[in-house]
Formats: structure tokens, C-alpha cells, sequence
């Protein structure tokens, strides 16, 4: 495992907040140390008041989905060297796919007492992920991402604050694409949905993590 990254935020004009981060990353057979955008957002709030605020973020934006992923790449923020794969999908080629896409993000937080509800949406563009994905592609053709779609509500501050619960939401069309007449793959398509719940507990000394799929990952 090796990841070395390099990150920075500014405010423009007109209360903008752009932020970003380049990424060079390994981890076992995946990825390959290439330097890459691994986000590049900016950040404009639309409205605020004491206890509420909404804004839009766009660029190559993080995904909120589950309870890391917006923070996988700050070590201290994980609950270990690596996330859950079962969840996160860290060592299987789709990290990059997973953790930003190029899309418009509305998003908002409540606060009600010492409870804050956070939510947000996200509207990604079709792309191409044959290199994103590495030696999962499949023969020669290439992988094509359509109607990327995500949602996320996220409570902190349950029980004196020791309590998180999310619902994390994700969606897509995965098209396999090639010119060989003879590739069995030819003309593949899968709708893929992933449904995510969360929960965390912190204590002082202690942090009690769950996460759960509710329904199957794929359907063909």
C-alpha cells in the first residue's frame, strides 16, 4: 500500500470555496502510482441561517457515501489502513470510481438541537472508466459509466452525540462497449444499485461501526 497525495483549498471571489487534491496511489494490484485529479470542487452556499444552510457544489466532486468516503484520503479519518472493501470496494480497481465523479452536487445541512442532519444529492455526467477500472475491463472494448446518480441524509448527534446514522444511495449504467464481432461481452449492460446503512457509535475509548448493503449490489 502506498498513497501519497497533496491537497489545498482557497476562497474566491464571491464566497467561492474551490479545494482539490492530486493523488498518486497502490494498493496491492490496484492502481498503478499514476498521478491523477483525485478531486478539483468548487463550493458556492447559497443560503444560510443559524441553524441551516444549503449550496451547490461542481467540478469533479466527492461522493458522499458511507461513512468515509468524502474523507478516505486523510489517513487519520479511517477506522483503519484500509476501508471495509466489502462497503468501499478499496482494493478491487474501483476506488477512483467510487470517490469523485464530474457532476453538480446540491447540499444543505439542519440542525436541530445538538442533532445536525446533512444531506445532499449528486448529478454526474457519462464518462469513461476503462482506464479507471484497470484489469477489471473486460477483453478489449471499453466500459462506459451512464446516469451516475447518488443521494446521501447523514444524523450526528444522537444520544449526546455519540450516535451517526446514514443512508447512502448510488446508481448507474455500466455499458460495455467493442467493435468485435466475436467478443462475448459484446453489448453488456448492468443497472447497478447500491443501497447503504450506516451506523457508528463513539465513545470516548471506544467506536462501534456498522455498516450493511440491504439489497444486492448488482442487477443484470
Amino acid at each position: 500500500l502506498m498513497e501519497v497525495v497533496i491537497n489545498g483549498r482557497t476562497t474566491l471571489p464571491g464566497n467561492f470555496l474551490v479545494s482539490g487534491q492530486l493523488l498518486s496511489r497502490r494498493n496491492g494490484t490496484a492502481g498503478e502510482g499514476k498521478i491523477r485529479v483525485d478531486y478539483l470542487q468548487v463550493d458556492k452556499q447559497l443560503w444560510l441561517t443559524q441553524g441551516a444552510a444549503a449550496g451547490l457544489r461542481f467540478g469533479r466532486v466527492k461522493n458522499p457515501y458511507g461513512l468515509y468516503n468524502v474523507s478516505r484520503g486523510t489517513v487519520f479519518s479511517r477506522p483503519g489502513i484500509t476501508l471495509p472493501a466489502s462497503v468501499y470496494f478499496e482494493s478491487s480497481g474501483l476506488r477512483n470510481l467510487f470517490f469523485s465523479a464530474d457532476a453538480v452536487q446540491p447540499y444543505g445541512y439542519l440542525t436541530d438541537g445538538n442533532v445536525t442532519h446533512e444531506f445532499s444529492a449528486t448529478v454526474a455526467r457519462d464518462f469513461d472508466a476503462t482506464e479507471e477500472i484497470g484489469a477489471l475491463t473486460l477483453g478489449n472494448g471499453q466500459l462506459k459509466v451512464r446516469d451516475f446518480r447518488g443521494a446521501q441524509w447523514m444524523s450526528d448527534g444522537f444520544f449526546d452525540r455519540h450516535l451517526t446514522l446514514g443512508l447512502s444511495y448510488l446508481s448507474a449504467n455500466l455499458a460495455y462497449l467493442t467493435d468485435d464481432e466475436n467478443d462475448p461481452f459484446r453489448g453488456t449492460e448492468i443497472d447497478a444499485n447500491l443501497y447503504v446503512f450506516s451506523a457508528r457509535w463513539q465513545a470516548q475509548y471506544l467506536s462501534l461501526i456498522h455498516i450493511s448493503e440491504p439489497t444486492r449490489p448488482l442487477y443484470i
